[in-house]
């Protein structure tokens, strides 16, 4: 995404903030928005973040109300930095816990024993 272009005329500037604004309007006009299936998600048993969770990128993981901290799915990239800066091991990465991608290496080894 570009944040800056060069300069350019009003006419043209006008359909690009007119095609932004369309872009934006199909996404705010729904109800409801699907997000992909790869998501941190945060152990329930933790009740609380700790100061290195509130420093993380776009400040995903939030802490509700009611103590209990949690990942907002749809602001959620799935680039897995939040599972690995988390000190106590309470956020996963779904769909790639540790069992999961050793499990897939043993495949791997069984299928291809030279690679």
């Amino acid at each position: 995404m570009r944040v800056a272009h060069s300069p350019k005329m009003i006419d043209e500037s006008l359909s690009q903030a007119s095609a932004a604004v369309s872009r934006a309007c199909t996404i705010l006009a729904k109800d409801q928005i699907q997000v992909g299936g790869v998501v941190s998600v945060v152990d329930r048993r933790v009740r609380s973040l700790s100061d290195l969770c509130a420093g993380l990128p776009l400040h995903v993981p939030v802490d509700h109300q009611d103590g209990v901290a949690e990942i907002e799915m749809a602001m959620c990239q799935g680039c897995g930095i939040c599972a690995f800066e988390c000190p106590g091991k309470a956020i996963k990465l779904q769909h790639f816990t540790d069992e999961q991608i050793m499990a897939k290496c043993d495949v791997i080894i069984e299928v291809c024993p030279r690679c």
